[in-house]
């Protein structure tokens, strides 16, 4: 009887080189290592039962049918921890291992008779379709607030189809049970079900791939944006802000101020403690300011232990004592070192824009001399320019 044994090979050897990709995922992004191994094992075990559905008819039916069947089954009990992993979820690993369990009994019970063919059949789509419903279910909320909802559906809707196509493959064995039930023989049905199981089964390595490369790259971006002492904005990314901020304000006029804060005598804090302590202070006072600005401001680490502070929607007034607010916070709470607490003050020059400003550097330049100003009468203190 003609076969399409051959499909199962090209798609197990597909199943193998994706393998051999999640290998490579899991040496080298560490932070995703759990998530590639699983979705390694899930190929490699899917690689393994489509290799071993290709030899019945010539391999033991122990081995070509029911070791067929167990791998299929652990390949998606793979996927399943796989996608929870890659969302950080609960593990269900539990309902998954007495899932795993019952059905790799029931299919050693059935064995490879084929006049078991139907219940068999019967048995691995009921995992398969659990699987992938339960893990979709799981993931489908985290991925939408992640990469969106359209995208949510875009990877998930593949997966219910073909768990909706085998739930009506159960169906309609279970309605006219027949002993050729057997995958691997050619009937209208099954070259159907393989290019839809092939399709899929890439279409979900891509697309996690993808997510994961993506995830990855947003990773690096906000690295590369990101003062890695402190937590805040770092120097670069801040005149991306204010460039964006500048291009509004052309469009929609309204108030803009900036502050430039600088740790009074923090180069004596290095000379006399050392830097570890000094990068104690810098991050107590980034997360000072941090709990004490609103949330439409915008602040960074200009440089040292210089920090700048963008205040939308704000004029001179009010810039002036928001500054004076947050010189009397951190005046008020010594940072928590190494050394013991160390009481910290620091300068504070604060400016707004105005009509005659050309450009954003106009506005740092007059309140980067405002701090001067602050530093030169004494420090601990606020100077509006």
């Amino acid at each position: 009887m003609e076969t399409i044994a051959p499909l199962f090979i090209s798609t197990g050897l597909t199943q193998a080189l994706y393998a051999m990709g999640w290998l490579m995922v899991a040496v080298l992004i560490r932070e995703h290592r759990t998530t590639a191994r699983h979705f390694m094992g899930f190929c490699g075990f899917h690689a393994a039962a489509l290799i071993l559905m290709a030899g019945r008819g010539t391999l033991d039916p122990w081995w070509s049918v029911t070791g067929s069947n167990l791998c299929l089954i652990a390949s998606y009990l793979m996927v399943w921890r796989g996608v929870t992993a890659f969302f950080q979820l609960e593990e269900q690993t539990r309902e998954r291992q007495v899932v795993g369990v019952l059905a790799m009994l029931a299919s050693l019970w059935i064995g490879p008779s084929p006049e078991n063919s139907a219940s068999r059949v019967v048995v691995v789509s009921i995992v398969i379709v659990w699987v992938i419903v339960r893990a979709v279910m799981a993931v489908r909320r985290p991925m939408g607030r992640e990469f969106g909802t359209r995208l949510s559906w875009l990877i998930n809707g593949p997966s219910m189809l073909m768990a909706c196509l085998l739930g009506l493959r159960i169906i309609g064995v279970l309605l006219e049970p027949r002993p050729d039930t057997d995958i691997v023989t050619t009937t209208a049905a099954h070259p159907g079900f393989a290019y839809a199981a092939q399709i899929i089964s890439a279409f979900v390595n891509f697309a996690y791939g993808g997510m994961l490369m993506a995830r990855v790259m947003r990773r690096l971006d906000a690295l590369s944006r990101t003062d890695g002492l402190t937590g805040l904005l770092n120097r670069r990314a801040m005149n991306d802000v204010l460039h964006d901020e500048w291009q509004r304000l052309g469009r929609h006029p309204s108030p803009l101020s900036v502050g430039l804060l600088d740790i009074d005598h923090f180069k004596a804090i290095n000379d006399t403690h050392g830097h570890d302590v000094g990068d104690q202070v810098l991050k107590h006072v980034a997360a000072t300011l941090q709990a004490n600005v609103r949330p439409t401001d915008r602040l960074s680490r200009h440089g040292g232990e210089e920090f700048l502070l963008l205040m939308p929607d704000t004029d001179a007034a009010g810039a002036q004592q928001a500054c004076e607010r947050l010189r009397e916070r951190i005046a008020a709470s010594p940072a928590a070192t190494t050394a013991g607490p160390l009481s910290i003050t620091v300068s504070i020059g604060t400016t707004s824009a105005r009509h005659s400003d050309a450009r954003i550097d106009d506005v740092l330049i007059r309140a980067d001399a405002a701090l001067y100003a602050s530093k030169r009468s004494g420090r601990n203190r606020v100077t509006l320019m």
